[in-house]
């Protein structure tokens, strides 16, 4: 499938009366909706509010909106990676988290110049392809207490499966990543399955998506050129868990 038609094939009507049933089912469905909005940040929060409860974040400004563009020498602390214009490893936001967001919603304000095209994985196919080729690998990187993420970190585990049966995946593959040495030797054999399961999606200005956080990663490709996008992240507005 291409990714043009996996946009298309996933994208909502931001007008339709029904709008929070059509993103509620397409994200239980695949974990993923797209959507072309007003570019200007207020049409993109009136959005979001539509469908998600805003979380405050570290990065956020007080409606809960930040703001990634490059920010120079700020991409050079650790967990700032983001505010650059480098590559940006796939990740599950807010991995150190005890309860991450269950959303994250990212809108282009602005494309950059050359590159920067947005990417998602889901990691729920990711696992099951692991699980078939590899499962001790997959057993590995499921054990409890096998990554630290963040720092001073939460003790986690990359695949973790729910009392409800469903599979929450929390990944990071930066510094602020620590495995053991079990689940170390699993993380190359995952590196190539999310390559494989990697789907491009090339943002214009107003053109988002919206995500399951607790099944989907995401990341970019490195860019030139001012590149400005809004993140919110939050919970499912009351009613449209």
């Amino acid at each position: 499938m291409s990714n043009h038609s996996v946009f298309e094939t996933h994208r909502v009507d931001v007008d339709a009366a029904d709008l929070a049933a059509r993103v509620a089912a397409k994200l239980a469905r695949d974990g993923l909706a797209t959507f072309e909005c007003e570019p200007a940040r207020a049409g993109v929060l009136a959005l979001a509010r539509k469908l998600m409860v805003p979380w405050a974040h570290r990065d956020a400004d007080q409606d809960g909106v930040t703001l990634i563009c490059d920010r120079g020498v700020l991409a050079n602390r650790r967990g700032y990676a983001g505010f650059g214009a480098g590559e940006l490893q796939p990740h599950t936001e807010l991995s150190a988290a005890p309860r991450p967001p269950a959303l994250l919603m990212l809108t282009c304000a602005r494309a950059a110049a050359a590159g920067g095209v947005s990417y998602i994985v889901d990691g729920a196919a990711v696992h099951t392809d692991l699980t078939h080729r590899a499962p001790d690998l997959a057993e590995a990187l499921a054990r409890p207490r096998t990554v630290v993420f963040g720092d001073p970190g939460l003790i986690g585990a990359v695949f973790e499966p729910e009392p409800d049966g469903w599979l929450t995946i929390r990944l990071r593959l930066d510094q602020l990543a620590r495995f053991t040495s079990a689940a170390s030797r699993a993380v190359p054999r995952l590196r190539e399955v999310i390559a494989e399961h990697m789907v491009e999606l090339p943002l214009g200005p107003g053109q988002g998506f919206l995500i399951d956080n607790r099944r989907m990663l995401h990341g970019r490709h490195a860019f030139t050129g001012p590149r400005v996008m809004y993140r919110i992240l939050g919970d499912p507005a009351p009613g449209q868990a």
